[in-house]
């Protein structure tokens, strides 16, 4: 489970604060928002926390919050991890940090938020009974979930401690032939009220509509369980594949990707 970083550690600066001033340094945040949730409700990933400031470490996100001028803001910067997607909350404070400390090493890579207000369980029904004949849409159970590899990515497993954490808290459904898992649509974060979807295909079958069907039967799991399923996505094939679902588009989350 996640781990926030609070204590001192003398070089940086760390000091024990309480966790709703944690809080209060990602207040607002909009974009990425079921991420960072699953972060703060102590879930996934981890939080450290220097002066007035904080990172949130996750998966493929390193995500800034709090007080960029703060004497810690460039040491939460230059720690994170790459390569990395980090996020700045779109304030231009920490937008400067991040170019000073790691200059050519980043590039833009802004991703769309999308909507999931608007999104029609009865459609989502329609769109899953168009999976391709000679593919089954499963639930991913442990021999699915070991199936999980490089070609899936972005899947849970970058974000859940083992494969057993993500099978008690996490949610996956799979399009499988002949029990190969051939696309793979999981909840990347869990929070008590979103889902962050992550859903990938592998390469060799992509263009067939499996992606489609797979994150249609994951969101319309998302909608019974009461949850909202968030898409975030950079990738014009990500961003098309949202609308198709029924998502909205809504604002854009500036990024900095470093190698």
């Amino acid at each position: 489970m996640a781990r926030i970083r609070l204590g001192h550690v003398p070089e940086a600066g760390w000091y024990l604060i309480p966790k709703p001033l944690l809080v209060s340094f990602f207040a607002g945040s909009v974009e990425l928002g079921a991420v960072i949730e699953a972060v703060l409700e102590n879930r996934l990933g981890r939080a450290t926390v220097a002066d007035d400031a904080a990172r949130l470490s996750v998966g493929c996100y390193e995500i800034f919050g709090g007080d960029p001028s703060s004497s810690a803001a460039r040491t939460l910067v230059a720690a994170a991890a790459r390569p990395r997607e980090l996020v700045y909350g779109n304030d231009p404070g920490w937008r400067q940090v991040i170019l000073q400390v790691h200059g050519e090493e980043v590039t833009d890579r802004p991703m769309r938020d999308y909507d999931p207000s608007g999104i029609d369980p009865a459609s989502l029904i329609r769109i899953e009974a168009e999976c391709p004949a000679g593919f089954r849409l499963q639930t991913l159970d442990g021999a699915l979930i070991r199936q999980l590899d490089a070609d899936l990515e972005p899947h849970a497993l970058q974000v859940f401690e083992s494969a057993q954490e993500f099978l008690e808290h996490g949610l996956g459904f799979g399009a499988v032939q002949n029990g190969q898992l051939v696309c793979a649509a999981t909840s990347y974060t869990r929070s008590s009220r979103f889902v962050e979807v992550a859903i990938a295909t592998r390469t060799a079958f992509r263009g067939r509509g499996l992606a489609a069907a797979t994150a249609a039967r994951l969101l319309r799991q998302c909608l019974t369980e009461g949850l909202a399923p968030r898409w975030s996505a950079s990738n014009p094939v990500s961003q098309r594949l949202a609308v198709r679902l029924g998502y909205k588009p809504a604002g854009v989350c500036q990024v900095l990707y470093r190698r």
